[in-house]
């Protein structure tokens, strides 16, 4: 349901989209194995070294954990999803892994749920498709779209991400709760947001709605950014 929202949420045909993708798989005969660890309905593997999804021929990417979870459903395992970490320039804790060290696993939010994620719901096709990019550098930050169904937490590391459900003609809400993380801790940390049009036309494919940089710290637990789309058609002309 996960992938079938990000597929409707780019106004694409679903399932055959899913066939037309650029990303690769890394391999993971090149990496080092951490550990695997299971919870109930829940399982994980863990595993470090030079991650490459492909997205660049010949690219030397750093040293990162990489954390593949699943699911057991009907009596089997089946993939979920995967989580890469960027450490960032923690030197210390990459060298404590490469080890073989696991007490970083033991973080909170590192630990395994015995319960699966509650199932999403279908998002209808957008009004607008948009995508999410964010920059978070020494601190995570959970954002939320409209309440939902967009909910995405990234943690050191930069990503663009499409928006589950796009965004709807008029205001719409973005909330960020923004935290400092133990790992990869550069100093100040950097959070950055900007929000994209996707307008499906070659001249111009997409168009900036919102650009926002985290103001310096003490931090609030939360801010509430707002994007107006006036109406989608606007953003498809020259």
């Amino acid at each position: 349901m996960c992938l079938r929202n990000q597929v409707v949420s780019l106004k694409q045909p679903w399932p055959s989209a899913i066939f037309q993708s650029f990303f690769h798989p890394p391999d993971l005969l090149k990496l080092q194995f951490v550990d695997a660890t299971s919870s109930g309905a829940a399982a994980r593997l863990t595993y470090f070294g030079r991650v490459d999804f492909g997205f660049v021929d010949g690219e030397v990417t750093p040293e990162n954990p990489l954390l593949l979870h699943f699911l057991r459903e009907d009596g089997a395992w089946k993939f979920n999803t995967l989580q890469y970490v960027n450490l960032g320039n923690d030197d210390v804790l990459k060298r404590e892994i490469r080890a073989g060290g696991k007490t970083w696993l033991q973080r909170d939010d590192f630990l395994l749920s015995p319960e699966p994620p509650p199932l999403p719901r279908p998002c209808p096709e957008p009004y607008q498709v948009a995508t999410l990019s964010v920059l978070a550098s020494g601190c995570r930050a959970a954002i939320e779209v409209n309440g939902g169904p967009h909910r995405e937490t990234v943690e050191n590391t930069s990503a663009d991400l499409v928006i589950i459900g796009g965004l709807r003609k008029g205001a719409n809400k973005i909330t960020v709760r923004p935290t400092l993380s133990p790992i990869g801790h550069p100093d100040p940390p950097r959070l950055e947001i900007t929000v994209l049009a996707r307008t499906g036309n070659p001249a111009r494919p997409t168009a900036r709605l919102l650009a926002w940089k985290i103001p310096p710290q003490p931090w609030q637990e939360s801010y509430d950014l707002s994007v107006w789309l006036k109406s989608a058609a606007s953003l498809s002309g020259p």
